[in-house]
């Protein structure tokens, strides 16, 4: 997919970060002379942006990391308006635009359009007693593990209606492409390349390796069923998604992930490269 006019786009970066600031007063300004009109989102307790006193923009252009990215394409899911990133954070894998060539870059963008590149979403929810506690959504992962004890955690998993197997280990991570090169990977799972439709599960240092990293098609449901566990309270299991604060766990909690039928849009450069962006940020030489 491919996006040939912007009109007006939507700046996002945390707050309190002066580099951040500085740089998009800049960039309003260079965007402006342009025609372009180019506003600052307010951020939201999860760091997504919203639109008050705005229409959607063309275009989401997030000054910041990789986190700051992921808070901006939750925020678009369904709404087909793509997120590009200058890097400013450490790794900056999902970000497109380099901090130095922003406005060489940006004139690329301008004249020779933008191509989208559409997100997997995981949709989650967690049941209690036969009743959905809480539910949202991820564009990278879902992870469950214990919390400030280093203990096993116990989980049942299932794939779709069938058994696959019992998991004791510090934790698990189901992560869609876009997040198979951030925390799975880091725990042993494969890369993904973006188009793929699947889903990564990625043990975290599972007790005698009973369960590998594996993958799994994008149409299947994972269930987990969290096991009983002597201290659970005292230890805590926590489900995150996208990193974001935990959500605490009981004994017998079961945890639903599927595809969600919406989409997040991710934009790149054209002359951008997957697997040179793998050279670059060190994940293969």
């Amino acid at each position: 997919m491919k996006l040939d006019s912007i009109a007006s786009v939507c700046l996002v970066l945390r707050p309190g970060q002066t580099r951040a600031a500085d740089l998009a007063a800049a960039m309003t300004d260079w965007l402006a002379a342009r025609g372009i009109q180019a506003w600052r989102a307010r951020q939201n307790a999860h760091g997504e942006p919203v639109w008050l006193g705005h229409t959607l923009p063309d275009l989401v252009l997030v000054l910041g990391g990789d986190g700051t990215m992921l808070g901006a394409l939750r925020a678009v899911i369904n709404t087909f308006v793509p997120v590009i990133g200058v890097n400013l954070g450490q790794v900056g894998f999902l970000t497109g635009i380099a901090e130095e060539r922003w406005p060489e870059e940006l004139e690329m963008l301008l004249t020779g359009g933008l191509l989208l590149r559409r997100c997997l979403v995981l949709d989650w929810q967690v049941e209690r007693g036969g009743l959905v506690v809480e539910r949202g959504q991820s564009v990278n992962d879902v992870v469950l593990r214990c919390g400030n004890l280093a203990k096993l955690i116990n989980l049942r998993l299932h794939i779709d209606r069938e058994d696959a197997g019992e998991l004791r280990a510090d934790g698990l991570v189901v992560a869609t492409p876009t997040g198979a090169s951030g925390y799975a990977f880091s725990a042993g799972g494969p890369l993904v390349y973006p188009e793929v439709e699947a889903f990564v599960l990625a043990p975290i240092c599972p007790f005698l390796n009973r369960m590998p990293p594996f993958i799994v098609g994008s149409d299947k449901m994972v269930w987990l069923d969290v096991g009983d566990e002597p201290g659970l309270g005292q230890a805590g299991i926590f489900l995150t998604a996208d990193g974001q604060a935990g959500l605490p766990l009981h004994s017998g909690d079961r945890i639903t992930i599927t595809r969600s039928p919406s989409a997040a849009f991710m934009g790149f450069l054209p002359q951008s490269s997957y697997f040179a962006v793998l050279r670059d940020r060190g994940f293969i030489r």
